[in-house]
């Protein structure tokens, strides 16, 4: 089962699908599940156009969060493995067939993707991001190999179902819930070092600020609700 939560995606909706549909995975053995939070653009319609019968919709009169979207996804999923991604992302052909392959392994609760920045080029801002990730994916790959990685993708975020019954509301960071709780249950956390999704970054300075602020924040807060990891 595949998540989508959604707001004013009108842009690049249609395109996601598509390159989820287009995935190596068996299509018949894909649930795609899109969640609007009371999108006040075309996104909708483009839904409707383009893929009646094909996705589940879920509609919010009102946003209320993407952990809350999530949540309401979650009840409505059939799979044994749930995958959360983004709207403006794009996973690699084989990306949801290694993510799902990755469970073969008992000890697995979740896993997700390596990052590639698209348009690493256009600024010194995206440049920057891309060099970050390149960082960051080596310590993820470095913990996954020893146990766990704290941090998934939230663009490309799978765990087997019904070990998360929700993600808490609350949170600034809906991957790293999803990673720590799979740990408190005595799963691993992993990344999968075949599994790829390109995403573009900020190319402005006070953009991409303003997401490192939140993430940072989000990481700080799941730190703290996961204390009783300390040591």
């Amino acid at each position: 089962s595949i998540l989508i939560p959604v707001y004013s995606e009108e842009s690049v909706i249609v395109r996601r699908i598509n390159n989820i549909f287009e995935s190596t995975y068996p299509k018949n053995k894909l649930e795609v599940i899109v969640i609007d939070s009371g999108s006040p653009d075309k996104t909708l319609s483009e839904i409707h156009s383009n893929f009646q019968n094909k996705v589940t919709l879920i509609t919010e009169e009102e946003r209320k969060g993407k952990a809350h979207a999530i949540n309401l996804g979650l009840e409505k999923c059939s799979g044994e493995i749930i995958i959360i991604t983004d709207a403006t992302a794009l996973y690699d052909r084989d990306t949801v067939l290694e993510l799902v392959n990755s469970f073969k392994d008992s000890s697995v609760g979740a896993v997700s993707a390596l990052y590639r920045v698209p348009n690493s080029e256009d600024s010194h801002v995206s440049a920057s991001e891309h060099k970050f990730w390149l960082h960051k994916d080596e310590v993820r790959i470095l913990e996954s190999s020893i146990h766990s990685t704290s941090w998934l993708s939230g663009e490309a975020c799978a765990f087997r179902n019904k070990i998360i019954m929700k993600v808490n509301e609350d949170t600034l960071a809906d991957d790293s819930n999803i990673s720590l709780q799979i740990i408190s249950k005595g799963y691993r956390s992993i990344v999968n070092q075949k599994a790829y999704f390109a995403e573009r970054s900020p190319t402005q300075f006070y953009d991409y600020v303003r997401v490192k602020s939140r993430r940072t924040l989000g990481g700080l807060i799941e730190t703290l609700r996961f204390k009783s990891f300390f040591f």
